[in-house]
């Protein structure tokens, strides 16, 4: 079995690694118990905050991050961080480029990557922003391995640690088998959240949209209305039909921006329903026809 050398960098050969140790097998009930909640949650969050508290049981861990690929794979988006601790410098939003980093070999060929004393790494690598940052927090080894769906690479899961030189080979197997079924468990719950905020910024959109045109719409009807009755000088019977036809579709402009600020209400859960009889004729049909003619 490959032994966890103390180097500042490591990649472990898990696939080709068989035999497991007792700790693995003690550890089995647990890695379980987490990769069967894990798939009964829903936000990315849950998730997350989730598997920080019970992973400590297995894998030492004071902080835990999970990370997407954005721009085809050339990029690396963090999107949610949990630790021990508040002086969070590597947070949430934070991005860079993948080209030329240790990172490559890891969602390349599924690899996970070791590196159990990160000031000696930085050291060898002064231009990592990440590791600067990580060493800030007062953070000393760092476990990574990929996530991936139907062997596509979705992301990395990054757990960390305070302690110089913690990471052993049981550790690394055990991140594995928690990620084996976590790639797809968290890019489910990374789609419906960007779907809920497409969503959510569709119908603020159209509530407000909807909104700045009913002052214009009811000026339009009044303003119609008073050159159909007269008040601005006589009117024949031609040009008054005109003019009332524009008030019509200006009263069905304004019915419709009602109706779709009573959506934007109503997805937002801001709306009481009140159930009634409706003429399908006279409110749908003669107005659909009103308008086309």
């Amino acid at each position: 079995m490959t032994e966890i050398k103390k180097r500042p960098i490591e990649y472990y050969d898990y696939k080709n690694q068989n035999k497991k140790t007792g700790t693995e097998i003690k550890s089995a009930g647990a890695i379980d118990f987490i990769n069967d909640k894990i798939a009964s949650l829903q936000s990315l969050e849950e998730i997350i905050d989730f598997l920080f508290i019970n992973i400590k049981e297995i894998i030492p861990c004071d902080r835990i991050a999970v990370s997407f690929f954005e721009e085809n794979g050339k990029r690396l988006t963090i999107y949610y961080v949990k630790a021990d601790y508040d002086d969070i410098k590597l947070d949430k939003g934070y991005s860079a480029e993948i080209d030329n980093s240790s990172l490559e070999k890891v969602f390349a060929d599924g690899t996970p990557r070791v590196i159990n004393n990160l000031q000696e790494y930085l050291k060898t690598h002064p231009a990592s922003d990440t590791t600067k940052l990580l060493v800030r927090e007062g953070i000393n080894s760092s476990l990574t391995a990929p996530l991936s769906v139907e062997n596509r690479p979705v992301g990395l899961l990054f757990i960390s640690s305070k302690v110089h030189d913690i990471y052993e080979e049981s550790h690394i197997r055990n991140h594995m088998m928690i990620v084996e079924r976590l790639g797809q468990a968290v890019e489910k719950a990374l789609r419906i959240e960007q779907l809920s905020d497409s969503i959510n910024s569709y119908l603020e959109m159209l509530s407000f949209v909807s909104h700045e045109l009913k002052s214009p719409l009811d000026s339009m009807i009044t303003l119609g209305n008073t050159l159909a009755d007269g008040y601005f000088g006589a009117l024949d019977e031609k040009h008054k039909q005109y003019i009332l036809r524009m008030v019509n579709k200006a009263k069905y402009m304004k019915e419709m921006t009602t109706e779709y600020l009573t959506l934007s209400r109503f997805e937002n859960k801001n709306v009481d329903l009140y159930i009634t009889k409706t003429d399908m004729v006279k409110t749908i049909l003669d107005e659909t026809i009103e308008m086309i003619a």
